[in-house]
């Protein structure tokens, strides 16, 4: 393998492109250092100069284009807003440079496919950051649990994401359908729902509901919740159902919470169970994925060789972030591999956004209307945090739909609106 390093630039360091820069800076102190950092590139001045200071960066460019013309620079991640990441990854890649995009890969799974294809035709590679999918847990059930739980019979997941208006005041993009492509779905779940995909085979299908309930200066939604059909890790289909919020904090966790409540992802199988969650996991005490069998001889052995494998990854540093995702982003173009996390494997997560999205694009109005004739609900996301609200029986009727494991359960919106007629 050829011991290269890589010269990197990275496009947009006022917000996740500063991780970014930290991750490549750790990087190229290695005793076999897989990059330096040449570049970086900024519209805002101060933002630039920051990173110049903070993780010496010898270049600073105002300009993307004048980035993209250094000869020197030989890998680029791209971390702007969603709105820029189709038109500039299509210039990267056509300037032949190595690409590392930040999700989302576009607006949409049309724009994501775009960029797919014209990096087929690029000189150079490209890969996305998904760090979940880099938890040693996470690839341990993926590569020997999931495998052992015979035939999947259904998947789930309740994702709590609360955002105060302070949020999207911070970037105007933010929550607006033309800047950020959606908001609750395309920002917050993409996390958890791609790992769903990842360890379901991919994405076949995806329609559900969503409206604004609590959030009144954005367009986009606040609330949402879907069918999903994945293909399932051997081709034969698993059925899902997804529900979500940016208007609920996570619920804590207890010693009362049942085992297959402590994290958001539920998966079923004919001989045990996986629940898993995306990078935020940690942060609260938990490992990101757990599982049971019905085998207590093959449930103790797996368990035991699962947490050698996270203890050997911990003592090695790789774990759940941008650091682990780069360093096998850098590894697979050293290797003259395809990436890690491909173009194509990222843009499965954007069939569960489009389809939920388009299907209950004309029924938004009416989903919002049906949620404040059911109960009084708070002004704001604000009010509500503020005043401890749990969701009210709104919550409690969504919970008890994505419960039911089975195809026979309406989706309550769709269910109420015919009744009406």
């Amino acid at each position: 393998m050829e011991q290269r390093t890589w010269k990197v630039g990275v496009i947009g360091v006022a917000g996740i492109g500063r991780t970014h820069l930290a991750a490549y800076e750790k990087l190229s102190r290695e005793a076999e250092p897989l990059c330096a950092l040449e570049a970086a590139c900024d519209i805002h001045p101060a933002a630039l100069e920051k990173a110049r200071e903070e993780f010496g960066v010898p270049k600073a460019y105002a300009d993307y284009r004048s980035l993209l013309e250094d000869p020197e620079v030989e890998v680029v991640s791209l971390c702007v807003p969603h709105f820029l990441h189709r038109p500039m990854a299509l210039e990267i890649l056509a300037a032949g440079k190595h690409l590392l995009l930040e999700k989302p890969v576009g607006l949409n799974y049309g724009e994501a496919a775009e960029i797919a294809a014209a990096a087929r035709e690029s000189r150079g590679a490209a890969g996305v950051i998904f760090q979940s999918r880099f938890d040693p847990r996470v690839r341990f059930v993926r590569e020997h649990v999931i495998p052992v739980l015979g035939k999947i019979r259904y998947a789930s997941s309740r994702e709590y994401h609360w955002r105060g208006a302070d949020y999207y005041a911070g970037a105007p993009w933010r929550g607006t359908w033309t800047g950020e492509g959606g908001g609750l779905f395309i920002n917050q779940c993409i996390h958890g729902w791609d790992l769903m995909g990842w360890l379901l085979g991919g994405v076949d299908y995806a329609y559900g509901f969503w409206a604004n309930l609590l959030h009144p200066s954005i367009e986009v939604e606040d609330i949402g919740y879907g069918v999903v059909q994945f293909r399932g890790p051997d081709g034969s289909g698993v059925p899902a159902r997804t529900v979500a919020t940016t208007c609920l904090p996570t619920p804590p966790v207890t010693d009362r919470t049942p085992w297959e409540r402590k994290l958001s992802i539920q998966i079923t199988g004919e001989h045990g169970e996986v629940i898993a969650n995306d990078f935020r996991a940690p942060r609260n005490g938990f490992p990101m994925a757990d599982f049971r069998l019905e085998d207590p001889r093959l449930d103790r052995e797996l368990h035991e060789a699962m947490e050698a494998e996270a203890r050997e990854a911990d003592r090695y540093g790789h774990a759940a972030d941008h650091r682990t995702n780069i360093r096998a982003h850098l590894e697979a173009l050293r290797g003259g591999q395809p990436a890690p996390v491909t173009l194509e494997s990222a843009a499965e997560v954007q069939k569960i956004i489009d389809g939920i999205h388009w299907h209950g694009w004309f029924e938004a109005g009416r989903f919002r209307e049906w949620a404040h004739r059911r109960e009084p609900l708070p002004r704001d996301a604000d009010e509500d945090k503020a005043a401890g609200w749990d969701g009210g029986g709104l919550w409690r009727l969504f919970l008890q739909w994505v419960d039911q494991d089975d195809s026979r359960g309406q989706i309550p919106f769709h269910t109420a609106e015919v009744e009406r007629f």
